[in-house]
């Protein structure tokens, strides 16, 4: 069963809100402020990312915003491909500096300045 159109725009909101103001949200407070489970989270995220990447032009994926608590990660970053291609490995450097580099577009792309420690580490 998805979820409706009302609660993907607000999730869209919240993360258009998150990156203009140059900041993050972990998973588990999105589905909380969302008041969805675990499993509907996808069926909330892939059209967001499906309409920046069809977007003409295309937009930085904004569900970069999202991370693991504890983490600075998400699970997945498609970098362009069919959304969720590619789980993301915080092993492999060349992915932690995609990641960087993608996550950074996004705050450009929505005016977001990034601060404290987020700054310094999208800086590394």
């Amino acid at each position: 069963m998805g979820v409706s159109g009302q609660t993907i725009a607000r999730c869209r909101k919240i993360l258009e809100d998150l990156a203009k103001s140059g900041d993050r949200i972990t998973y588990g407070k999105l589905m909380s402020d969302l008041r969805i489970g675990r499993q509907s989270l996808a069926d909330c995220l892939n059209p967001i990312y499906d309409s920046e990447l069809n977007a003409k032009p295309s937009r930085p994926d904004l569900t970069l915003i999202l991370h693991y608590s504890g983490s600075r990660f998400g699970r997945y970053n498609s970098r362009g491909g069919r959304a969720q291609s590619i789980e993301f490995n915080p092993n492999d450097k060349a992915q932690i500096q995609a990641y960087k580099d993608d996550l950074s577009n996004v705050y450009k792309h929505w005016g977001g300045k990034p601060k404290g420690a987020l700054k310094t580490w999208l800086e590394s």
